[in-house]
């Protein structure tokens, strides 16, 4: 882990409750770039960072709120 590749970034919604809740302050590592299933991740798109938990099917990714 590189302290260069982390941030921390307040959570705002409620899809991830109870594991992660509205207002919390999360710890991204963007070093980490391989894919376990299972496993939640920050997922950035337009301009917003998701936080969800990653399935992989043939041919197929999916994201997945708590």
């Amino acid at each position: 882990m590189s302290p260069d590749a982390d941030f921390g970034v307040r959570v705002s919604g409620d899809s991830m409750e109870p594991e992660i809740m509205d207002n919390d302050i999360v710890l991204i590592d963007q070093g980490k770039r391989d894919v376990t299933p299972g496993r939640l991740y920050a997922i950035g798109f337009d301009e917003a960072i998701y936080l969800k938990r990653i399935d992989i099917l043939p041919g197929k990714v999916i994201l997945k709120s708590t």
